[in-house]
């Protein structure tokens, strides 16, 4: 009997060791068992909502109690529950306790997901074959299932992968993910009917322009249709009778550019075509038709530039873009050589500049293949404005030098200091700028110039101020025969002032902050006395600046 005894001991602690070494091995052979294999669950891994059974593995008897804690790691409270329902996506950790004597314990992680539905292409090989692309990588497997057929892919095979079907005129497909070791309750694919069709060239070019770039290199643009369930490769005639791939892939845009592609200089057209590929099949190909297109031997790079300033009053540079060589800058002062702006990009912001000086750039574009330097000059519009009379001036602009292929129509725009204010400057008869306190008491003007094409060059912005100037009457008669009787003033810019009148002493004789409150002319006692008064006006500006304007009057009896 102690024999029995000891042999069973035995083989219950080898079994316990046999399970345990389960448990540690990498997921999906065993990993839903506990640490110390005292319990386990069907799935430790599946999508929301999760519900975990849990199947006790060692019987303590029905003396011992055992309690769970179905999310330890959040401190959710004990159950005695041997199931539970995850409603959200996480990391849970499910901790057994069992009562007996001294606490022991086991436990076992969950993971929760979002169910997601599985994404996927596919494309046309023939009536047999489709191949299909697996467009996420949320799940360890997937399961296609035909009418006929279900086909296992896991996600580190090779994708795109065949499959093959018996010949039909359509099938429908449905893809489902799968976790390993998870519960099947997560993300289906939509039913999707798929015509089976032969591989087809479906493709069409609408417009293509090839441009010498440098030697024997040329740059390459395609306009296109094509359908988005086909496999695309373009390629070139890069030397007599031989075709170099520049391409492959689907064309789900309506475009593709290639800056450089190397070719034989004897050639004096580019051949290019866009082939149909069959991904079950490498063999499989439906050639396009050539397309050839004469190459222009004469190298431009710049096929537009211009210099404009911007809203901080810093000279932008504008000019075409060439990956096939280096873009420099010579930079010029009032004509004088200033300073070089190497490497530059376009759209280069240069911030060292002046608004009263007149800048000018010449641009140097070196070629990555030893070609000749080309060169072009570009200068922003330049404004100069003069004082004409107070809050007028008259203006004077310079037209830039730029290459944009359409003329500009320019105008003078009038702002507040920081621009969220503008409008159209309306020339006086004298064709001047008159400007009022509508925009502040700091303002600038620029001129810009627009084209048809959305294009926009702007000077440089020259900041004026508006001098407020109150009108008050050199005189006024406080005699009664209803002219002129009191003292009013016009012109005021704001609410907040104070109007004082002074004697000849210095006195305070009469103050104000109403508008529509003037001075009659008489003295506190009810006296008019004529003669000579000075005033001052204390005011605010929009921008709480403090001015003060003062003269004098006559008083007339």
């Amino acid at each position: 009997m102690i024999k029995k005894i000891i042999i069973f001991s035995f083989k219950f602690v080898f079994l316990r060791i046999i399970l345990f070494v389960i448990s540690i091995l990498p997921y999906g052979v065993m990993a839903q068992i506990s640490q110390d294999s005292s319990f386990s669950v069907a799935y430790h891994r599946g999508c929301a909502p999760l519900t975990v059974n849990i199947e006790e593995l060692i019987d303590y008897g029905d003396e011992i109690p055992r309690n769970y804690i179905y999310e330890a790691n959040l401190g959710t409270v004990t159950s005695v529950d041997t199931f539970y329902t995850y409603e959200e996506p996480g990391d849970y950790l499910i901790y057994q306790i069992i009562s007996e004597g001294d606490d022991r314990e086991d436990s076992l992680w969950i993971q929760v997901y979002n169910p997601s539905s599985p994404r996927f292409n596919y494309f046309y090989c023939d009536r047999r074959h489709l191949s299909i692309e697996i467009l996420d990588d949320d799940y360890d497997s997937y399961q296609l299932y035909t009418p006929t057929d279900t086909f296992t892919h896991l996600k580190e095979e090779a994708n795109p992968f065949t499959i093959e079907i018996p010949e039909a005129d359509s099938i429908n497909l449905i893809i489902k993910g799968f976790y390993e070791g998870g519960q099947p309750n997560c993300g289906s694919s939509p039913f999707q009917n798929i015509v089976m069709l032969e591989l087809t060239n479906n493709s069409t070019v609408d417009s293509a322009s090839v441009k010498y770039v440098c030697q024997n290199e040329v740059s390459l643009q395609i306009y296109y249709e094509a359908d988005s369930m086909t496999n695309y490769n373009i390629d070139y005639q890069s030397k007599p009778d031989i075709f170099t791939s520049i391409y492959e892939g689907l064309l789900d845009s309506n475009s593709l550019f290639f800056p450089s592609l190397a070719f034989d200089t004897s050639l004096s057209s580019l051949c290019f075509r866009i082939n149909a590929l069959s991904l079950c099949n490498d063999e499989d190909v439906v050639l396009g038709d050539s397309l050839c297109l004469d190459i222009n031997s004469e190298i431009t790079a710049f096929n537009y530039a211009y210099a404009t300033y911007n809203s901080e009053n810093h000279i932008a540079l504008h000019f075409s873009e060439n990956n096939n060589g280096i873009f420099h800058a010579v930079k010029y002062v009032n004509e004088v050589l200033f300073d070089t702006l190497f490497n530059i990009q376009p759209g280069y912001i240069d911030p060292s500049v002046y608004p009263l000086r007149k800048y000018s750039y010449e641009l140097l574009f070196t070629p990555s293949c030893n070609a000749s330097i080309q060169k072009i000059k570009i200068t922003p519009t330049y404004l100069e404005l003069s004082d004409y009379y107070t809050n007028a001036y008259t203006s004077e602009y310079f037209d830039g030098t730029y290459k944009l292929g359409q003329t500009l129509d320019y105008q003078l725009i009038n702002s507040d200091q920081t621009e969220s204010r503008a409008q159209s400057v309306v020339f006086s008869q004298l064709n001047t700028i008159n400007i009022t306190h509508e925009l502040g008491t700091h303002q600038k003007v620029w001129a810009e110039g627009r084209n048809e094409a959305g294009i926009t060059l702007r000077s440089n912005a020259v900041k004026i101020n508006f001098e407020p100037k109150i009108y008050v009457p050199e005189a006024f008669s406080p005699n009664g025969n209803g002219i002129n009787e009191t003292l009013k003033f016009y012109g005021l810019p704001t609410d907040q002032f104070t109007f004082q009148v002074f004697n000849l002493a210095g006195k305070e004789i009469f103050s104000t902050k109403q508008k529509d409150d003037y001075w009659d002319g008489r003295l506190k006692n009810g006296d008019i006395v004529k003669g000579s008064y000075v005033y001052q006006i204390n005011y605010y500006t929009e921008e709480n600046e403090l001015l003060i304007q003062q003269g004098s009057f006559v008083l007339i009896k």
